[in-house]
């Protein structure tokens, strides 16, 4: 799909854009700064270690959001760790070239061994570490899409591009259909998959107890999301997805977002009419006849842009929910 429209993000540094969006936003960039030459070299091996490294170079940080529960935020999508007497459950693992990082900040959290990984969906900026944290000893947990996008490259549309299969050791060996559930130490730990959204095997988990919620890539904090159309992502199903999780929250409950700093409920619910809004703008175009670069032209995202500034300008959102429709 050809799109003509400006391909530079929107006033955020290279640096800070490969920090807020992981791995295909390092994909998205190298477009934009090598030009036609990525389109020959995307799949190349070491394309992928140059990005990996970039998002390496970003050190880890933690924020406490409940007992037991911590926010790690920096090389790739946001991850989660959970700490109870006997072990350590952990969402999304980050990149490969930061796993040592990332396994460290969660050793500081305490001496009990990492003994759970679940992944939210099966983009690499969020399951890259896979193989490490299984290493370390967790039981890699994911919907059972999330196993069949990784054994397997995957084009990618809006990047003109491909990304490898993952190794043996990154897949994930506990797979679930819809949902499933962990209590431990005291705390329920609910896994729930959605109907295809960001991607067709994104799944948002609940600490019940201690009131947070980790949206995955449901949820993206300050900017305008990526809908992954290719691997069955839809924005209908984005939509409904941030409908089921604000079902489970209340006035306190803390949202993790796959990228992002910390949500509130409010957050999430902007978030999901803002979706709404700009999916029906689009549709009605469509109905109307218009192409892409006809309702990329009709700027249907223009009450939104002046307060999502992130790596995708709004003509790129605009083209990615035509796609997603």
């Amino acid at each position: 799909m050809n799109v003509p429209i400006s391909l530079t993000p929107a006033g955020i540094s290279r640096r800070t854009a490969i920090g807020r969006l992981g791995i295909l936003g390092g994909v998205f960039l190298a477009r934009n700064f090598l030009g036609d030459a990525f389109a020959q070299t995307a799949t190349a091996p070491d394309f992928v270690t140059g990005v990996r490294k970039m998002l390496a170079a970003i050190p880890p940080t933690s924020t406490p959001l409940a007992e037991g529960v911590q926010l790690i935020s920096g090389p790739g999508g946001n991850i989660a760790a959970f700490t109870w007497a006997e072990g350590k459950l952990v969402i999304d693992s980050g990149i490969a070239g930061a796993s040592d990082a990332i396994l460290a900040k969660i050793d500081s959290f305490g001496p009990q061994p990492l003994r759970i990984l679940v992944n939210t969906h099966w983009h690499y900026d969020h399951t890259d570490g896979n193989d490490a944290f299984r290493k370390k000893g967790a039981l890699i947990v994911a919907h059972e899409n999330v196993r069949k996008r990784m054994s397997a490259p995957q084009q990618i549309d809006f990047f003109h591009g491909t990304i490898p299969a993952s190794p043996a050791g990154a897949l994930p060996e506990s797979l679930f259909p819809a949902s499933t559930t962990f209590n431990l130490g005291g705390e329920e730990i609910r896994v729930t998959h959605v109907a295809p959204a960001h991607t067709d095997g994104d799944s948002f988990i609940q600490f019940v107890n201690a009131n947070v919620v980790h949206a995955g890539d449901l949820g993206f904090n300050g900017m305008y999301p990526f809908i992954d159309y290719s691997t069955g992502g839809r924005v209908d199903g984005m939509i409904a997805g941030a409908a089921q999780i604000l079902k489970v929250c209340d006035g306190k409950t803390k949202i993790i977002p796959g990228h992002g700093p910390l949500m509130t409920v409010a957050d999430l619910k902007q978030f999901q009419e803002m979706l709404s809004d700009i999916a029906e703008r689009v549709r009605a175009l469509k109905k109307q006849g218009k192409d892409v670069a006809g309702v990329v032209a009709a700027k249907p995202t223009a009450k939104y842009d002046a307060s999502r500034q992130g790596i995708f300008t709004p003509d790129q959102f605009a083209a990615i929910v035509y796609s997603s429709l």
